[in-house]
């Protein structure tokens, strides 16, 4: 019996089959008395009252319990089923223990109720598993439990914490509409066969850390209201996430108990936890991996290849500020994500550890690795063409380049992220994204440059080629021999009106740049020696970028 106590029953005597002297009840002789042993049982069921009905190691030759009633607490540890066992419609009033119990043929918990712990730790299910509607008040554990052919947990209500680490699901298993109101733990369990969540609602966390999926992966509908860990994670086959509701999905929070919320999230939530979190998980067939219609604002992706996955109508992060292009979670997430008791959440263990840096590296972020993911999803959108989204994550690309540095220097890093030529870039044209913005510094320069030549002084050309039309009024060549501001007066007193005079004098200032920018050598006014010389060099280089900017982001933004 439990804990090595004789149970002091008689022998049942089955010479060459049980290999030694046991009781009726744990004697393995499929002959034994069926009756016998049903009387018993509930003898002991009745003996036990609200205290603990010990059934460990009996060999049940048949197991009909459907619609009973078991008040006081059940232990079946070692126990073994050798035909079906049916706890249909079962209620479990106290805790049952199900400790290394084999069933050799079908089990069934159709719509059983466990009012209070429910351990399956290190069962065996050789045959069908049935789990649907079952409701768990207490705790559900299924530690290392082996579903050796199909399992089904559709609509199966789980209040408390529900554990299926390292659990072996051999054949196809459901948790269609499956309820799990906290957290629920599949750590490094396998699944051989197809997997089901479709429209399962996990409330509180979820770990899928180091779980095997080989064959299809089904979480479509399923609705994730915190945490989903799949780190380290593989998928050799394909996976779905159509309608898959993450946390920070807005219709996750119109239908949260508390309708506060702020910002996309829960009041209460400050925004640092992620979710899904993807990190270093494998996908061995990413081109069947789909994320259809649901909310990847938190999710981490960094270490995994989403280069051939499909994204349709996926809502991603949006970078703060008046840009707002797509970004991912990866570069922001705090690296030392802790609860207010100052302890990082066991289902957060490990996830930032790539992003960290070591002590030889200045970067306070792996920048490399999250510009890496970045590259991924550009080439994903590019070969999708939808060019506007790959546009996003190369300007994340970019963001990463800028803010990696090997300075250790506190100013020299200041100078790179800021005032590198990465930094202009950005300034310049947003990373090539827009080409409007080259075009206004462009106006901006030539502007600059309007009113910075007279200041330098530009020189009357005397060899320039005449006009072909002569002006109606006709300046003294004396006077305006020389454009500077010294000179202005003089400039405009030779025109017969101030305002034209004073138009003449910033016109030909401008058409003096726009002649220098065009590479024009005949100039009617040349810029002076050496300040206007060097002007000229330094808006020939600008004029020369900004419009090779231009250029560049009208060809991208066309051409795609």
């Amino acid at each position: 019996m439990d804990k090595y106590r004789l149970c002091n029953r008689p022998i049942h005597h089955a010479a060459g089959i049980d290999g030694e002297n046991l009781c009726l009840m744990h004697s393995r002789d499929p002959d034994k008395d069926s009756n016998a042993f049903q009387t018993e049982f509930e003898d002991i069921l009745e003996k036990a009252d609200d205290g603990v009905a010990d059934f460990s190691g009996f060999v049940f030759p048949e197991a009909d319990y459907s619609s009973h009633t078991f008040n006081p607490t059940c232990n079946f540890t070692e126990a073994t089923f050798t035909r079906g066992a049916d706890f249909a419609l079962t209620k479990f009033a106290q805790g049952a223990t199900f400790y290394k119990v084999t069933f050799a043929g079908d089990a069934s918990f159709f719509k059983a109720k466990f009012a209070g712990e429910a351990s399956f730790f290190n069962a065996a299910f050789m045959q069908g598993a049935e789990f649907l509607i079952a409701t768990f008040t207490g705790e559900a554990s299924f530690l290392n439990t082996a579903f050796l052919q199909d399992a089904n947990f559709a609509n199966a209500d789980f209040t408390q914490k529900a554990r299926f680490t390292r659990a072996k699901f051999m054949g196809n298993v459901s948790f269609h509409g499956a309820r799990f109101a906290q957290d629920a733990d599949f750590g490094t369990a396998t699944f051989t066969r197809d997997a089901r969540f479709f429209w399962t609602t996990f409330a509180s966390d979820a770990w899928f850390v180091g779980a095997t999926f080989t064959q299809a992966a089904e979480f479509s509908g399923a609705r994730f209201n915190r945490v989903v860990n799949f780190l380290d994670a593989e998928f050799l086959d394909a996976a779905r996430f159509r309608k898959t509701h993450f946390r920070g999905d807005p219709e996750l929070l119109v239908n949260a108990n508390n309708s506060d919320t702020r910002d996309g999230m829960a009041v209460g939530d400050d925004g640092r936890f992620p979710g899904p979190i993807f990190a270093r998980t494998t996908f061995g067939k990413p081109d069947k991996v789909e994320f259809s219609q649901t909310h990847l604002g938190w999710a981490l992706f960094h270490k995994c290849d989403v280069s051939e996955f499909s994204f349709s109508d996926v809502t991603w992060r949006r970078r703060p500020g008046r840009s707002g292009q797509r970004m991912i979670f990866d570069e922001e997430i705090e690296l030392s994500v802790v609860d207010p008791d100052g302890t990082t959440p066991s289902s957060l263990a490990g996830v930032t550890e790539a992003l960290r840096t070591g002590q030889s590296d200045p970067d306070d972020r792996n920048y490399g690795l999250v510009a890496e993911t970045y590259r991924q999803l550009k080439k994903n959108y590019e070969d999708s063409r939808d060019y506007p989204t790959a546009g996003d994550f190369y300007y994340g690309e970019m963001e990463m380049r800028r803010l990696a540095s090997p300075q250790r220097v506190r100013a020299f890093r200041w100078w790179h992220r800021n005032l590198g030529l990465v930094a202009w870039y950005k300034y310049a044209s947003a990373y090539g994204g827009s080409y409007i913005r080259p075009f206004v510094m462009l106006l901006v320069v030539i502007s600059i440059f309007t009113l910075a030549f007279p200041w330098a002084g530009l020189d009357r050309n005397e060899y320039a080629r005449p006009a072909a039309s002569v002006p109606r009024r006709t300046p003294d060549p004396i006077a305006t021999s020389e454009l500077s501001y010294k000179c202005f007066g003089r400039f405009v007193g030779a025109y017969s009106g101030n305002w034209f005079g004073t138009a003449a004098f910033f016109g030909n200032s401008f058409m003096t740049v726009l002649s220098v920018a065009g590479f024009q050598k005949e100039l009617k006014y040349e810029p002076g020696y050496p300040c206007g010389r060097a002007l000229a060099l330094l808006e020939t280089l600008l004029t020369s970028t900004l419009v090779a900017l231009f250029l560049l982001a009208v060809r991208r933004q066309f051409t795609r």
